[in-house]
């Protein structure tokens, strides 16, 4: 059995309305029906990119801001802690696909870890 990983950054971002910084982008759980709506998701699972720094890593995997990330590394992604915890567990690859939904629309991306 896998020991559980804690960190104050899970913590944070279990909040609602919480930002987490993620290799220079920001990003935030899917909370509201307007959210939800506004990315033409199903449900709230998923994880909401708010904003993507110019040259930053997520920039060069091609995410952009208002994308929603729902799956990496072929497990589906509810939240920020969810997301961490898969990217903490491949921070050993160069990089993982992943899939979004950007103007309701599903893509597949490779995002670059290193």
């Amino acid at each position: 059995a896998k020991a559980p990983v804690a960190s104050v950054k899970y913590l944070q971002s279990e909040k609602p309305g919480a930002i987490t910084s993620w290799l220079g982008a920001s990003i935030k759980n899917i909370e509201t029906p307007g959210e939800q709506s506004a990315s033409g998701l199903p449900d709230k699972n998923g994880v909401l990119i708010l904003r993507v720094a110019r040259g930053s890593l997520p920039d060069k995997s091609g995410l952009q801001a208002g994308d929603v990330i729902r799956s990496m590394e072929q497990k589906p992604i509810a939240n920020t802690g969810e997301m961490l915890r898969v990217l903490q567990l491949s921070s050993w690859k160069d990089k993982i696909p992943a899939t979004i939904i950007r103007n309701q629309q599903e893509k597949k991306l490779i995002i670059f870890l290193k």
